[in-house]
């Protein structure tokens, strides 16, 4: 024994003991005492090791999280022991022949994220049970210089760390009682790779189609974590305090019961968590790292400083102070796997940016250093700490290569190869492209997962690029998950709902979500760009989003409920006789996708290599409403070119079709959504009962589903099929139901779209305006209801009364109905009345056909006209009166009045007349809603068809007398 060795036997000898030594006790066991003292440490060990036994917390069932809690060396995070490099902690998870070899790590005093504390003796390791039954561990505790810098293979230069290496122990895993979608529930778990190009959940091998958030990509620059600020100060948060987030408007959305750390820290980004679920978002995109060598210096400018040592943001690291890599800050990491934890449970996955292109070189001060200490030491914390997540995609590097020096290929290929070997769950590894090409890590085997990144504004390079990179993986394995992670230029990313390049976000749901579906690829993060209040860096509210999300999530639907085999599906042009606005995902004999990208009018499909006894159901899918229909071909056969027919009813748009083979020639179930009420419009708490009735011709009614917004809120197996439901929030709900047969055919029902409101249907106490000499006339602006996105101007000339009103919300080009205006009129001479409205629009981006629009509709006892039908010019059939319909009209910034064949049930020349059958005596209710923003109302008019149209249009009558007055 030398004196070298002294300090690391004292130490064993305290924390076996709990005894101190003094400096001057340690100069007399240098001298032969020093023998005793080790003889006594070796004894103490050998009673102490058996009891040893680890803390498991957690519930010990499958896909939860579970957690070994040991004592181990009592150290600090800036203490002269390094906890970080010089000890290694790994536990083996076994349960017959499978193995798990997780990392574990240094935990303070095992509360860190509450107590912030910087030191302890408390060690831990994660791991998430796949199967139930009996498991067992045992423990590998090493320590030695820079012994974690290894893998768990390599103990050269190590020893064993007594106290605690080879423990063992037991435990028993029961199956999960979480339900979808929590990623905890027995059918989904840990989201896996396969080997082809599509990831799948371990519990049911169904696919996972990413939807997620890109942006902000510093989500964890929080200002409740701790040790968390803004470096730069350089405008990339512009508008946060403090340069952090707070996501204020999310606070909201913490629900009681939800984690927080220290007396309540947390509930704005709990709550953004609860939004983005409740959205039906499924990742979020981040980055754990975005400064650099010099970012404390304040840079004014990411790129002025030395490129490859510097970040974007300045307020994002996982070590104990900007200037450190070899110490980890405990309680913020902490903090961060409650916020990861949480989202597990809400179903949204963590797709792990370790740096950006600023500073993917900056980790060991050597820009052509592979794998240094700092990078080594780094993996191996984001894996102990994290990997534990069941949906977890790890990227090493945003637009790498895009500043790094010559020989970066072989670099990453060296860090792939790292974090792979140690995740012991083998999550997708890969790389967010910059100037990544296909042929330098084509057939590389760590890489699994091809983040791609757009260059184009418009988002029209995603479809061939990703089909180019899906083709070309195969080529050479293994075959790469492809997902959209980024569209557009830095600055153009996707706009929110009121500030956007692409209004209605109509190019971004055709090219970006549907391209990259469309080409094989398998999902889509939002990147917000930097143009936007709400942009990449300063993303506080993600619910300037929520059509995005919407139509993101009825996608993800679409292939989830049709149970289509995405896993074997390619683009394939070739099969469309005429592929020019049209796209083509197939997988040959089994199913096949066509969009009509450009809205065209069918397609003809190549189906010769198909049996000619096959038969295919062909169905229409509305990436907008996310209903399906049955066209005007209902089924094809193989053997030949076949057209596939139109959706019979509904605007030309880019519709999806559904072509797939019937299996033993099993016909559709059919079903009718029935309702109590023919309304139209509910109040909140008012009680709506659904039923539908539904059969089948050739088998049995397997399971009926209620739907709200797309999404099922109601399964039932038995008749009669009735769901109950009584609204908790004011808006526009569309409610709908499908029908599964023993063969899973299903069809949908026509959806029907509803309004809530606030209060009783009186409860606004709406001033009752009295019909005279045939004329019911209204001011817009002379309302009792809540504005909430129209606004009162003053602007325009030649508006009448006080001012108009003008809608802010949605986009110049459409939306669902918002901000209910609400009407009431008494009529005294029965008769037929057409609706004037005296209206405006503005150009936009050079058309005059946008922001010219609302909805409207009327409630009470009335009939239709006389001359009803469905041909454009026709009467309005009652129906159509009673719903949320668009009545479009006005002239680039000047009122006209707007009447006739101005109610707009979709399609083009489809237009029908405005007219209503009113009852003398009887109380009606106009409610105006907003459809598109800029459009504006200044009167409304209801005319008796005896009144000439000269008098009743003039803006100089009298407004019509309120009841009562």
């Amino acid at each position: 024994m030398t004196r070298s060795m002294l300090p690391e036997i004292t130490h064993r000898f305290q924390f076996a003991t709990g005894l101190t030594i003094t400096n001057s006790m340690e100069t007399t066991f240098v001298s032969g005492i020093r023998y005793l003292i080790v003889a006594f440490f070796l004894l103490v060990l050998s009673l102490t090791n058996s009891g040893n036994a680890a803390q498991l917390s957690g519930e010990q069932k499958t896909w939860h999280k579970m957690t070994l809690t040991f004592d181990g060396p009592d150290v600090s995070e800036a203490g002269e022991d390094n906890p970080f490099l010089d000890y290694r902690l790994s536990v083996t998870f076994s349960k017959g022949n499978k193995q798990f070899v997780v990392p574990g790590y240094f935990a303070a005093d095992g509360d860190a994220a509450n107590s912030s504390a910087s030191a302890g003796n408390k060690w831990r390791v994660h791991f998430r049970p796949d199967e139930i039954g009996d498991w067992n561990y045992s423990v590998s505790f090493r320590t030695g210089q820079g012994v974690a810098l290894k893998l768990d293979s390599d103990n050269a230069d190590s020893e064993p760390w007594s106290p605690l290496d080879g423990t063992q122990g037991s435990f028993v895993v029961e199956v999960s009682d979480k339900v979808e979608p929590d990623l905890r529930a027995a059918e989904r778990g840990r989201v896996v790779y396969d080997g082809s190009h599509v990831l799948k959940y371990a519990g049911s091998s169904k696919p996972y189609v990413k939807i997620g958030e890109g942006s902000p990509e510093n989500f964890l620059a929080y200002h409740e974590f701790d040790q968390t600020r803004d470096l730069k100060n350089n405008g990339f948060n512009a508008g946060l305090v403090d340069g952090l987030h707070r996501y204020a408007p999310h606070q909201k959305h913490f629900k009681p019961g939800d984690p927080t750390w220290q007396d309540g820290k947390g509930k704005g980004i709990i709550g953004a968590v609860n939004y983005l679920a409740s959205q039906g978002l499924n990742s979020i995109y981040f980055l754990t790292f975005n400064i650099g060598a010099d970012d404390t210096i304040a840079s004014a400018n990411p790129k002025g400083c030395h490129a490859r040592i510097c970040g974007d943001g300045g307020d994002t690291w996982p070590w104990i102070s900007p200037t450190e890599r070899l110490r980890i800050d405990v309680s913020k990491l902490d903090q961060w796997d409650r916020v990861f934890t949480h989202a597990n449970d809400k179903g949204i996955g963590l797709t792990f940016m370790l740096a950006e292109a600023e500073n993917e070189e900056a980790l060991d001060g050597d820009a052509t250093t592979a794998m240094g200490p700092a990078r080594s030491l780094y993996y191996r914390e984001m894996v102990a700490r994290f990997s534990h997540q069941l949906n977890v995609m790890w990227i090493i590097a945003e637009e790498t290569a895009t500043y790094a020096p010559p020989g970066i290929v072989d670099r990453n290929k060296v860090r792939m190869k790292r974090i792979h070997a140690l995740d012991p769950y083998k999550s997708p590894v890969g790389l967010h492209n910059g100037k990544v090409k296909l042929e330098d890590y084509a057939g590389y085997e760590p890489m699994t997962y091809y983040s791609y990144q757009g260059h184009q504004a418009d988002c029209h390079d995603i479809y061939p690029d990703i089909v180019k990179l899906r083709s070309g993986s195969e080529k050479s394995p293994p075959t790469w998950v492809v997902i959209n992670d980024e569209q557009g230029k830095g600055f153009s990313g996707v706009g929110t709902n009121t500030d956007n390049w692409d209004p209605g976000f109509e190019v971004t749901r055709r090219d970006a979500l549907w391209g990259t579906l469309m080409a094989g690829g398998t999902g889509v993060s939002w990147y917000h760009g930097g143009d936007y209040a709400e942009g990449d860096g300063n993303c506080e509210d993600f619910t300037q989003r929520s059509e995005l999300f919407r139509y993101s999530q009825l996608a993800a639907n679409f292939i989830r409920d049709n149970d289509i085999p995405l896993a074997k599906m390619l683009s394939r042009q070739d099969l469309l006789v005429d592929p020019v606005g049209r796209r083509c995902l197939a997988a040959e004999g089994a199913a096949y996708i066509v969009q009509l990208n450009h809205g065209g009018d069918s397609a003809i499909l190549r189906l010769g290599s198909e049996p000619s006894s096959s038969q295919f159901r062909v169905r229409w899918f509305d990436p907008v409403g996310g209903w399906t229909q049955t066209g005007t071909v209902a089924s094809v056969e193989g053997g030949q070119d076949v057209s596939i027919g139109v959706p019979k009813y509904g605007p030309q748009q880019d519709w999806i079709a559904l072509v797939q083979l019937i299996e033993h020639h099993n016909s559709a179930p059919s079903v009718i959504l029935q309702t109590d009420s023919s309304k139209e419009s509910f109040t909140v708490g008012e009680t709506l009962r659904l039923s539908a009735e539904a059969s089948d011709q050739d088998g049995t009614i397997r399971k009926v589903v209620f739907m709200l917004d797309g999404e099922a809120v109601r399964v039932d197996k038995t008749a009669p099929f009735e769901h109950s439901w009584a609204p908790t929030e004011s808006g526009s709900y569309q409610i709908g139901v499908r029908v599964y047969d023993d063969q899973n055919a299903f069809a949908e029902a026509v959806p029907r779209t509803i309004q809530v409101t606030e209060g009783t249907s009186d409860g606004l106490n709406v001033p009752v305006y009295l019909e005279r000499g045939g004329m019911v006339i209204m001011e817009a602006e002379d309302t009792v209801s809540n504005l909430d996105q129209w606004i009162t101007k003053t602007e325009l000339p030649e508006h009448t009364g006080e001012g108009y009103l003008e809608f802010t919300g949605n986009t110049p080009h459409s939306g669902p109905p918002k901000s209910p205006l609400h009407y009431r009129f008494k009529i005294n001479q029965s008769g037929l009345y057409t609706l004037h409205l005296r209206c405006a629009k503005e150009e936009v981006d050079g058309r005059a056909d946008l922001a010219n629009d609302c909805y409207v509709r009327v409630e009470g006892d009335f009939g239709q006209g006389p001359l009803v039908g469905d041909n454009h010019n026709d009467q309005a059939r009652l129906a159509l009166l009673r719903k949320d319909t668009k009545f479009f009209g006005g002239e680039v910034n000047q009122f006209v009045w707007s009447s006739g064949n101005r109610l707009d049930p979709g399609g083009k020349k489809n237009k029908r007349v405005a007219i209503y059958d009113f009852k003398s005596g009887e109380t009606y209710r106009l409610i105006v809603s907003g459809r598109s923003q800029l459009f504006k109302l200044d009167h409304i008019l209801f005319k008796h068809t005896d009144t000439p149209i000269e008098r009743a249009q003039n803006t100089k009558e009298m407004i019509s007398t309120i009841e009562g007055e």
